[in-house]
């Protein structure tokens, strides 16, 4: 039977720990990522090694497996014998960031060729990846949330481990942000940085060239294609969501921030609120990116 703690799913009786087992899967997982991800987290089991794990052989694996670690696994074939699992069927992500990774591989890897995964779940795969996805920065943010509320972290470069004091605790997104942002490498640089305003200065006259023709009013954000690379609730938010370009007024009543918005600059808001007098909108309905990327 499927258990719920909260937001922790399992899957064997409710009134015995024994044999009890922890999925990946979490209840937002429907709304928050394609199809195809949320039937494969909810098929893949979290466990923790143990000295069996340690000593089972493992050809290619680069790193040692640590007692307790976290791994991800197949719920058929996990009782299997080592040598009859098709590959895959065990992964340890080296973080809470490869765990996206680490799914992935066991989606095109492992389940469409397990003998133990049922016909009708391997024909539901087959027919999704007829379609075309892609996922995005935020699927991987999405991950780490979910694992961080399972109670994993990581540990230097051990790999991931679960503290049973942090499973349910909600995290706000600098927390999760910090586990997302890649390593860096710092370099010397050849010649002073420029002073803060000359360089946003010369970024706006490099960003906004003034032979180039600029469009004005507004259209929504989404396209006919965005079911094909997103998720159901994604694409809703898109289509509630409109870009436009500053106008004066847009510039006059907007509250004071870090960076100035210019005339024509590309904002984007709320279809539902725009109309709205500035001082009767919530919070956020009206943003103004200082990238693409943003």
């Amino acid at each position: 039977t499927l258990a719920m703690r909260g937001a922790i799913r399992t899957i064997g009786n409710p009134h015995n720990s024994v044999g009890l087992i922890l999925l990946l899967s979490m209840p937002e997982d429907r709304h928050c990522l394609s199809e195809t991800l949320a039937i494969i987290r909810n098929n893949v089991e979290v466990f923790t090694a143990t000295e069996a794990d340690i000593n089972a052989p493992a050809p290619g694996r680069k790193r040692p497996i640590q007692l307790g670690q976290v791994g991800l696994r197949c719920v058929y074939c996990r009782m299997c014998r080592t040598g009859n699992r098709i590959k895959r069927a065990t992964c340890f992500p080296s973080s809470m960031r490869r765990i996206y990774r680490a799914v992935i591989d066991m989606k095109l890897d492992h389940f469409k060729h397990c003998p133990y995964v049922p016909p009708g779940l391997k024909q539901r795969l087959d027919q999704l990846s007829q379609g075309t996805t892609r996922s995005t920065g935020m699927t991987v943010q999405y991950f780490i949330r979910s694992a961080m509320e399972l109670g994993m972290m990581d540990i230097g470069n051990d790999g991931v481990f679960i503290n049973l004091k942090r499973v349910g605790k909600v995290y706000d997104d600098s927390e999760i942000n910090n586990y997302c942002k890649p390593i860096k490498v710092k370099r010397a640089a050849p010649h002073p940085a420029p002073k803060p305003r000359a360089q946003a200065r010369a970024l706006q006259v490099a960003a906004m060239p003034t032979n180039e023709k600029r469009f004005h009013g507004k259209v929504v954000l989404s396209l006919p294609e965005d079911e094909n690379f997103l998720s159901p609730l994604r694409c809703f938010l898109r289509q509630q969501v409109c870009v436009f370009s500053a106008t004066e007024t847009d510039i006059a009543i907007r509250t004071p921030t870090t960076f100035t918005v210019l005339l024509g600059q590309v904002g984007v808001g709320c279809v539902h609120c725009l109309a709205v007098a500035p001082k009767e909108r919530s919070n956020r309905a009206v943003c103004f990116p200082f990238s693409i990327g943003r």
